[in-house]
């Protein structure tokens, strides 16, 4: 992985479709959903031959893997009393549970720790990161071979610049989270994007200037331009953001010289597909992405519900890694319009302005229903009549014709479990979901 960053583009590819040959015959071999899968839709091992060669497969889902046998999805012959267990949040709905083996969490450490070092963490830094802390897992004692590789994964950590990490529980009221960060004394502020945008807020109403990191590193949510702006101008420092899911780990990671994000191509297969096929650069679609360090319980061409807008083949910077050139939300993201048709959360957010709108600190969209969107606010300062009806016209705007409109004012917006802020939340079943 080291060594991926100084090669050249056509090595990445070379490395990409080797571990994929490898990784399609042992999921058809050992692998009883994928075998089913492939034999369903008369997928050979020899069919697939570079990552082109993927779109032939059809993409898999969360939710067919939740209805899946647990059995099925692991390699035959893997121990799962030795796999390490990770969980999502369950934001969509269920939980979903991940296993891997002490290697494959070393080799996902080891990638984002030459993230890390790309954006320019140094040896010494002290990262302070905002996360909820969660329960830990009931598991056997490790072996002496994990104990063994857990260590070694410790070093090298060490030697590729992740030095010392104070994490910070942003399930604190506000203020508490403030004065551990000031603690720490960190030189980097890392977390979740709204979670870091809502600490930024609290800092810029207070005047509080004692948090002074040299970088603050987003990731796990969408990062509006004004979220990051906030941030910024709160901690004084830029705002670097990353994308990422606990089933194929570190996917991409922004560029600090062209602001796209660099996918890692030497750990994760990423293919942007729209209604009509491939988009070409600059149009978005649905991720699709094939973990290629993942065998106890592989992932492929799996999608995750996001939609992202494909870059540039090779970035510019030099790297020899292609590029998203923007993480544009989830798919549950999207509300029904009147008419049936797809409502964008950034094209409200565009149109509302947010930041035109200073008595706002924290808010939510709600489509319970079908025709009616409802938006619980917790105020800065007190709403006056004019700023209310100025809301609703935007609003108004905003949905369209034949959408009902209700802004609700709340002491208080609940993080989701994993301390994820589900900004925008649609409980219609339609086509984006």
């Amino acid at each position: 992985m080291r060594r991926h960053s100084k090669a050249a583009r056509r090595k990445i590819e070379e490395f990409q479709n080797h571990r994929l040959r490898r990784l399609i015959a042992h999921a058809y071999e050992r692998v009883p959903f994928y075998r089913d899968h492939f034999d369903t839709h008369g997928i050979r091992p020899d069919h697939i031959r570079t990552a082109a060669d993927l779109a032939r497969i059809p993409p898999v889902t969360k939710a067919e893997m939740l209805r899946a046998d647990l059995s099925t999805l692991f390699a035959r012959g893997t121990d799962r009393t030795r796999l390490k267990e990770r969980r999502t949040s369950g934001m969509t709905g269920e939980p979903f549970r991940i296993w891997r083996t002490p290697r494959e969490e070393l080799l996902s450490g080891i990638l984002i720790a030459r993230e890390m070092r790309t954006l320019g963490v140094r040896p010494r830094d002290v990262i302070a990161q905002i996360k909820m802390t969660g329960v830990p897992i009931d598991r056997p004692p490790p072996a002496p071979a994990e104990r063994l590789i857990a260590s070694l994964g410790r070093r090298v950590l060490r030697g590729h610049r992740v030095e010392r990490h104070v994490k910070v529980n942003a399930g604190l009221p506000v203020e508490e989270v403030i004065d551990a960060i000031k603690m720490a004394r960190p030189t980097i502020v890392a977390g979740y994007a709204g979670v870091l945008a809502h600490v930024a807020r609290k800092i810029a109403t207070s005047c509080d200037a004692g948090l002074r990191p040299r970088m603050v590193i987003s990731g796990a949510e969408v990062l509006t331009e004004r979220m990051r702006e906030q941030i910024a101008n709160a901690f004084g420092a830029p705002v670097y953001d990353t994308y990422g899911c606990h089933e194929l780990g570190r996917i991409a990671t922004e560029c600090r010289e062209t602001g796209e994000m660099h996918v890692c191509d030497d750990s994760v297969l990423v293919e942007i597909e729209g209604e009509n096929g491939r988009p070409g650069e600059g149009e978005s679609g649905s991720v699709i992405a094939t973990s290629l360090h993942s065998w106890a319980m592989p992932f492929i061409r799996y999608q995750l519900g996001d939609v992202a807008v494909r870059g540039r083949a090779q970035c510019e910077c030099g790297l020899p890694f292609s590029t998203l050139s923007e993480i544009s939300g989830r798919k549950y993201d999207y509300f029904r319009a009147a008419d049936g048709s797809a409502i964008s959360p950034h094209l409200i957010l565009d149109t509302v302005q947010m930041d035109a709108l200073g008595w706002i600190e924290r808010y939510q969209f709600i489509q319970e229903v079908s025709g009616r969107v409802l938006m619980p606010i917790v105020p800065a300062t007190p709403p006056s009549d004019d700023q209310l009806t100025e809301l609703d016209a935007r609003m108004r705007t905003a949905l369209g014709p034949g959408l009902e409109f209700e802004h609700r004012i709340v002491d208080t917006l609940e993080f989701q479990p994993g301390g994820k802020t589900r900004r925008f939340k649609s409980e219609v079943e339609s086509d984006y979901h």
